[in-house]
């Protein structure tokens, strides 16, 4: 299982949001950006594996884009998240908190 962090993080954008690195023209940051070129986040601040409002932008990203259920139980030592097809089960984990068993869930649903 992957830990929270930078490189679970990346692979969120890249695969789940798919978003691709862009430098900033002017100040030379690194930016996620979208097929439309929007920069939502800068690379260091896109950390949904942490942060539970990131980590809902996941869940809206999987709901919204490939029509998926989510679902989120916590109790007071895991967290677990189910994405569900109309039918079946599409992935799901479980961890110590809400944003990584999300982006761990929502990386197994597009692998």
């Amino acid at each position: 299982m992957m830990k929270a962090g930078s490189e679970l993080d990346n692979f969120i954008a890249e695969k789940v949001m798919r978003w691709h690195i862009t430098t900033g023209e002017y100040s030379g940051k690194e930016y996620w950006n979208d097929e439309n070129d929007y920069s939502p986040y800068s690379v260091n601040d896109f950390r949904p594996s942490t942060n539970i409002s990131v980590a809902w932008q996941v869940v809206e990203k999987i709901k919204i884009e490939h029509g998926y259920a989510v679902e989120i139980l916590e109790t007071k030592v895991r967290s677990y998240c189910t994405i569900k097809d109309f039918t079946y089960d599409i992935s799901s984990a479980d961890a110590e908190t809400a944003p990584l068993a999300i982006c761990l869930a929502a990386l197994k649903a597009v692998e």
